[in-house]
């Protein structure tokens, strides 16, 4: 699905330096290119996601696949990167956005201790999830209550004007 709500740029009020933000724009066919901006160090630098929303269940998830990476504006070689997916929680309400992103370590450790089937492969001790889209949905809906599972936060974020 598409909210058009999104677009813009997003900070977060409480750095007091202002050294971050994430710029959502229009991707392709119903989706969205995201930057995340990080200008606090020396060096500039924006990530650049393509990005999807997905509705399930009465709650909405965002799928996002980085694509490029930018030093000081120069785009910097990511090699042979096999891009990953990061998904999250979003939450969108006037001008305030909240997304939660499933952790990677709260995976780990469901898997290790057998408390969470899913299809995965494990890379140098790190479980990627390999499983169909169906079963990547259920995965979600599952445990989509709850916080330790989406547990790396941009809690609030404030549309900038």
């Amino acid at each position: 699905m598409f909210d058009p709500a999104l677009l813009g740029s997003w900070f977060d009020p409480t750095d007091k330096d202002a050294g971050t933000a994430l710029v959502f724009e229009n991707g392709e066919t119903n989706s969205y290119q995201v930057t995340f901006v990080d200008f606090s160090g020396d060096q500039h630098l924006d990530l650049i996601f393509d990005a999807r929303l997905i509705k399930l269940g009465g709650h909405l998830f965002i799928d996002a696949v980085q694509k490029k990476a930018k030093v000081r504006g120069q785009e910097v070689d990511m090699g042979a990167v096999v891009p990953g997916h990061l998904v999250g929680r979003v939450s969108l309400q006037g001008d305030v956005l909240r997304m939660s992103f499933l952790d990677d370590d709260w995976v780990q450790k469901g898997i290790e201790a057998g408390t969470i089937s899913v299809r995965h492969e494990d890379i140098d001790g790190t479980p990627v999830l390999t499983a169909s889209t169906q079963e990547l949905q259920k995965f979600l809906l599952d445990h989509s209550e709850d916080d330790k599972a989406f547990s790396v936060h941009f809690d609030e974020l404030h549309r900038r004007k």
